[in-house]
């Protein structure tokens, strides 16, 4: 089995996207009592439903001021 040529960009995409989140949430570590305030991100329904629930559950349990508002498409 092989991913398509779009299938591989996704790859490249979702990688880049998980790149950025892990450093963002290490820069962030540490300072949950600072944050607060609303947080948007859209991403494919694929998204949603596979890993951003277990990625959003811990961001939410080390910042429990921060709402989350999650747009898929």
């Amino acid at each position: 089995m092989r991913l398509t040529p779009e299938g591989a960009r996704f790859v490249e995409h979702a990688r880049d996207a998980v790149d950025r989140w892990e450093a963002v949430t290490r820069e962030l570590r540490g300072r949950s009592s600072a944050l607060a305030g609303t947080i948007a991100i859209f991403a494919s329904v694929t998204a949603c439903q596979s890993f951003l629930p277990g990625i959003l559950s811990g961001f939410r349990e080390r910042f429990p001021d921060i709402h989350i508002r999650l747009g898929c498409g």
